[in-house]
């Protein structure tokens, strides 16, 4: 680097939680003095801008004026949700073992966006020369892009990521390197050379492989100027108070897609790949409807003795009918309410899941799509909470019930936080990063 600031090319690619994700790092790294630049889509762009400090919007040209004055945002790369919305296609059944249909559809959808993507996000590293990329987890032009420069490359914590088997990773990795006119490689490990970012302690990692990776605590990533609705003080004495919300996918996913057919899953049946794929999607799988799930957090939280407050994400009620306890509402910020909430229902998004862990909050979660099912299961696993047995009201109350009654979950909820709390600020990134760019 010869004694000048770094320049580090981030991308983020899938949604508003990935760049909650990011903001910290990049802010970071800005104060630190080094120059920052965010490649993300059209749509995400603007709120890339908003969330990571002093930054600007810029064209696919001039990048030459993009270093300093914090975080620079550029949109070059495609829209992953509607690049999937208008391919037409659905992830497949469950396999004859009960395989998890997703994490292959998953793939086969980023290689499908990386075609556009690489060349895109080319052009914009030629132009800027980045020391190093950190990349979105769900972003393989970004492993390209390190390839072609000759520059490191990380992951950001992705629950994308942690699903996919890196040997799967690379055999579609070598059809995009062909066709971009870079070498094969045999080694898995090629997917991940420099290891990747995470925000969890390893003993509560959610990956299903073991690519190494430099962990930070979770940060409270707190919108200064967020604060919770004045009714929460309001909250019925000795009643514990719930929060539960579908993630910041949940409209986009509810309009682009059409619903399946689906059938209720009884709340006695044993979780599995095969039973999450049918009681979110129907026996046709395809995509999740976020208005049935919706509508089994409000019918189920109805139920019980606590205060609710339920984030729609806004995902249209329809004739859903919330009790008086359920006060719905179609954001809130959510690191503030995992706080003081003694219950969180989730979708179980790697981002929610973080944030749970790093309050302590026990959870239930009602899986939809992606790695979702996964994390459901590994929270089950680490008896951070439970997963819900099915999509229905009585569903959702049950394991409501069931973890708001077991003072061991709490516990165990605070035993991660502790654990958490043990490994470094996100400040060493900078280090970490400058000794990574100076040993390459």
């Amino acid at each position: 680097m010869s004694g000048r600031p770094m320049r580090v090319l981030c991308t983020v690619t899938g949604s508003r939680s990935h760049i909650h994700a990011l903001r910290p790092l990049a802010r970071a790294l800005a104060d630190a003095g080094h120059d920052v630049l965010i490649a993300t889509t059209a749509d995400l762009a603007h709120a890339s801008a908003a969330t990571a400090g002093p930054a600007h919007v810029l064209g696919a040209v001039g990048l030459e004026n993009a270093i300093g004055a914090g975080p620079r945002v550029v949109a070059c790369l495609p829209d992953l949700q509607a690049f999937i919305r208008d391919s037409g296609r659905s992830p497949g059944p469950p396999g004859r073992a009960g395989e998890d249909p997703w994490p292959p559809f998953i793939l086969d959808m980023l290689a499908g966006t990386t075609d556009t993507a690489w060349p895109a996000l080319l052009a914009v590293a030629e132009g800027w020369r980045p020391d190093v990329i950190v990349r979105d987890g769900m972003d393989l032009a970004g492993i390209l892009v390190a390839e072609r420069l000759g520059v490191p490359h990380l992951s950001m914590p992705s629950g994308t990521a942690n699903v996919l088997p890196p040997a799967s990773v690379l055999s579609a990795l070598n059809r995009l390197r062909a066709a971009a006119g870079l070498p094969a490689c045999d080694d898995p490990r090629s997917v991940a050379p420099c290891g990747r970012i995470d925000y969890v302690p390893e003993h509560y990692s959610f990956a299903c492989h073991r690519i190494p990776a430099l962990r930070y605590r979770q940060p409270l990533d707190r919108d200064p100027a967020a604060v919770l609705p004045a009714w929460v003080t309001g909250a019925a004495p000795g009643r514990p108070l719930v929060y539960a919300a579908i993630g910041s996918t949940a409209r986009e996913v509810a309009s682009g897609h059409k619903p399946s057919p689906a059938r209720e899953v009884a709340a006695t049946d044993e979780p599995s790949p095969a039973r999450e794929v049918a009681a979110a999607h129907g026996p046709s799988s395809g995509f999740p409807h976020p208005e049935r799930a919706l509508r089994a957090l409000i019918e189920g939280l109805s139920l019980l003795p606590c205060t609710a407050v339920v984030a729609t994400g806004g995902v249209p009620l329809g004739d859903i009918r919330a009790a008086p306890h359920v006060h719905l509402a179609e954001w809130v910020p959510q690191p503030l309410l995992l706080e003081c909430a003694d219950l969180f229902v989730t979708h179980g998004g790697y981002n929610s899941v973080r944030e749970a862990m790093r309050t302590a909050t026990p959870m239930v979660v009602l899986p939809l799509f992606g790695d979702q099912p996964h994390n459901a299961r590994r929270v089950a696993a680490l008896r951070l909470g439970c997963q819900a047995g099915g999509q229905s009201g009585e569903a959702v109350a049950a394991a409501c019930r069931a973890v708001l009654s077991d003072r061991s979950v709490q516990g165990v909820a605070r035993a991660a936080r502790l654990a958490m709390l043990t490994l470094p600020g996100v400040e060493q990134v900078v280090a970490d990063l400058e000794r990574l760019v100076r040993e390459r």
